[in-house]
């Protein structure tokens, strides 16, 4: 279960009331205080899931992260409706981390929205989602130039997951390491001798490729399968200034 859409409920025996501010789940007692970041380890979070009852979310450990993006990281468990056992929301991450993040918001059609008050969901950093958070493209936020951040969210996730037709279809394994750089300047293009540019990506998938990210799905199958890529002809690194619709590259 990578994600979990719910809203917001009081947690145990109304000892503490949870709140979404940012990407950071906050504690208030009965007096109001908020409580610290480190006290909610420990805590149970009973959670509406949408469409399939109530789930009861147990907080193993609040991790502050270093990352650009958000700053604290939660280890999760969650009990399902009708067990007694406990089970990690997320599966391990790159540094062996069974973390995610909180999204304010949900997703619809792999599209983020803001949904109704209250509404959340958990990123786990193992999956594209998280990691493009955790590289800081928070799509509740603004770029510096003041532009939604969410479609930059939209095709980091496109990116991470090589999926140059934007039909949900990944073409990469595990382990492939990427560089990627933007147009907002919030992974600025620096150069640099790692890789190749591979392609060009908007919030539908890839605006141009130039080449495939590993062997196993060629560019070739890619073009027969995407013909909207096979029109669009050569594709270099300036395509994500000059290409419409195209908001980051990424060398591989």
């Amino acid at each position: 279960m990578p994600f979990l859409a719910a809203a917001i409920a009081p947690a145990g025996a109304a000892e503490a009331i949870f709140a979404l501010e940012g990407a950071q789940m906050v504690a208030r007692g009965a007096d109001g205080a908020k409580l610290a970041p480190g006290d909610l380890a420990g805590a149970t979070v009973h959670l509406g899931d949408v469409g399939t009852g109530v789930y009861t979310l147990r907080i193993d450990a609040v991790i502050a992260d270093p990352a650009p993006g958000p700053t604290i990281l939660y280890d999760l468990s969650v009990q399902t409706p009708g067990s007694d056992g406990w089970q990690k929301l997320c599966e391990p991450d790159p540094q062996g981390r069974t973390t995610a993040i909180a999204v304010p918001g949900s997703w619809a059609e792999d599209r983020f929205v803001h949904g109704a008050p209250g509404d959340f969901t958990f990123a786990c950093t193992a999956g594209a989602r998280g990691k493009c958070l955790r590289l800081g493209y928070l799509p509740w936020a603004a770029t510096p130039a003041g532009e939604s951040m969410a479609p930059y969210h939209a095709a980091c996730t496109r990116m991470m997951r090589a999926d140059y037709c934007g039909d949900g279809t990944p073409h990469t394994v595990n382990g492939v390491e990427v560089q990627l750089f933007d147009r907002a300047g919030i992974i600025p293009h620096t150069g640099s001798d790692f890789g190749s540019f591979e392609a060009a990506w908007g919030p539908d998938g890839a605006v141009c490729i130039a080449h495939a990210r590993v062997p196993a799905f060629p560019r070739e199958a890619i073009l027969r399968a995407c013909p909207r890529l096979a029109a669009a002809g050569p594709c270099t690194e300036d395509a994500i200034w000059t290409r419409p619709g195209a908001l980051l590259g990424n060398r591989s």
